[in-house]
């Protein structure tokens, strides 16, 4: 009995065809976060950023990484989006860029994204949403030593804020999150619009 299931087992996984079995198409959502190497998101040197991730070689600012047509939206107008736009750095480390999510990527598979690039003593200090966008607060020690230096921030506070596009947010839909270690005020009061 056991030899034959393993026998029915081995035929199901061989890989040959399977009569009037389709495989539905893959969502272009993200519902896992990306994997990223260990320790190479907000805060890593410029150095682990650059072995990790492929730079666009169509932005000669150096900006712009990991090409990626699942990302496409309408207005991209044909040119292929890129995972990471807008990477500032300082002091050798990465500290600010914005990070490109598919169509339909949810905002509780944002936030899962948001985390994978934010070092493991990572908390929240707080959350809402606000006509234009939704805000994360995040606290992280590791984030204030490498930013004393890096940018004179040792506070550990990450400013991340979600768009979609439009004008009004939309929970079902994130485009992108920006990560803003360097915000004068980022208390709940200080956000009445994006």
């Amino acid at each position: 009995m056991v030899a034959a299931l393993l026998l029915l087992i081995a035929g199901c996984s061989s890989g040959g065809p399977t009569a009037g079995v389709s495989t539905p198409p893959a969502s272009p959502a993200l519902t896992t976060p990306p994997v990223h190497p260990a320790g190479v998101g907000l805060g890593a040197t410029v150095t682990a950023w650059s072995q990790a991730y492929i730079p666009d070689s169509s932005e000669p600012t150096g900006s712009t990484y990991d090409p990626d047509p699942a990302l496409d939206r309408p207005g991209d107008k044909g040119k292929t989006a890129d995972r990471y736009n807008a990477l500032m750095d300082n002091g050798g480390r990465v500290t600010d860029y914005v990070e490109r999510f598919a169509t339909a990527t949810t905002l509780t598979a944002a936030r899962k994204a948001v985390l994978a690039e934010l070092p493991t003593d990572t908390t929240k200090v707080w959350s809402t949403v606000i006509d234009g966008c939704a805000v994360d607060v995040f606290h992280s020690g590791t984030i204030a030593t490498w930013f004393t230096s890096a940018i004179g921030d040792n506070s550990g506070l990450v400013l991340v804020e979600y768009f979609t596009d439009g004008d009004h947010f939309t929970a079902t839909d994130v485009e992108r999150a920006t990560f803003d270690p360097s915000r004068d005020d980022p208390s709940r009061d200080s956000f009445t619009e994006c």
